[in-house]
């Protein structure tokens, strides 16, 4: 289940997908969907130092577009919650966006994650050249619905600023 964790972190870094670098800062709503699959995990995952890494389209307030996350277990602080470190990559028609992000997730009670954290930008491409700033994540991913494998879907909303 400890897998399904990191599903967040994509949904979290579809937040890159917005404006471009030349406009002043201003906050902006948005809203994604987020349908990914495992595309490599080292053996081991969900121990720390292994990794995982996902691909997957997002769709919503900024247009559709594909994402892939390489994320990389870094502490197990108690048997229910995993720290992480991933880079990712948000391509879009105007552009990509690459993010880092750190965070937790944990397993909660009725089966669900909750994940939070931290990213900054680390560049762009094309109309997103330069992009910059900081952001902070939060995501809910729903219980596993048994013996249903197949890509994972999840929603994010919140607030970006660029």
């Amino acid at each position: 289940m400890l897998r399904r964790s990191l599903f967040g972190l994509v949904l979290a870094a579809t937040t890159l997908a917005g404006g471009t670098p030349a406009q002043a800062a201003s906050k902006h709503r948005f809203s994604v969907t987020a349908t990914e699959s495992v595309i490599s995990q080292s053996a081991g995952y969900p121990n720390p130092g292994s990794t995982i890494i996902r691909a997957g389209i997002v769709t919503g307030t900024f247009g559709d577009g594909a994402i892939v996350e390489r994320a990389r277990i870094t502490g197990h602080p108690n048997p229910t919650t995993v720290t992480f470190k991933s880079t990712v990559t948000a391509f879009y028609a105007l552009g990509t966006f690459r993010s880092a992000l750190s965070g937790t997730a944990t397993l909660q009670a009725n089966g669900s994650f909750s994940l939070t954290g931290y990213a900054h930008y680390t560049g762009g491409s094309g109309s997103y050249r330069g992009a910059h700033g900081q952001y902070s994540f939060r995501a809910v991913i729903p219980p596993a619905t048994p013996n249903r494998p197949g890509p994972a879907v999840g929603h994010v909303s919140g607030t970006v600023s660029y």
